[in-house]
């Protein structure tokens, strides 16, 4: 923890010391949705040459013009949002044993070296 907290203020000193980044802003946004690790890639390129960007937990450090920072905050608007969730429905409802017949899966897979999975009826097997 106190490593953390020391590598944080670290990197924050080194960043306010540079006279280059003399007026430019430092600006600690913290991400909602996204994890820093997919995040930081993305705005990377968006950096103006003589600025920066870091990450640490859910927040990025970032020291860049103003007009930058807008069109960084513009960008992450957009990609720090939660993921899409996927729903599937399955409905059962009553058939003939005629449709019934006709709609089969068959799945055979092996499960490491020696052991395998089969579900459903392999080899064309006829249920009794």
């Amino acid at each position: 923890m106190m490593s953390k907290l020391t590598a944080s203020l670290l990197l924050i000193g080194a960043l306010i010391s540079t006279s280059a980044w003399a007026s430019y802003p430092l600006e600690i946004i913290t991400l909602t949705s996204r994890p820093v690790s997919e995040v930081l890639p993305i705005i990377k390129p968006f950096i103006s040459p003589d600025g920066s960007v870091s990450g640490m937990q859910n927040q990025l450090i970032i020291r860049t013009s103003p007009d930058n920072l807008e069109e960084i905050k513009e960008i992450l608007a957009k990609i720090d949002t939660p993921a899409r969730r996927l729903m599937i429905s399955v409905r059962q409802g009553e058939s003939t044993n005629q449709q019934r017949q006709g709609i089969s899966a068959d799945i055979s897979t092996m499960v490491g070296k020696n052991a395998k999975v089969i579900v459903g009826q392999p080899n064309g097997g006829s249920r009794t």
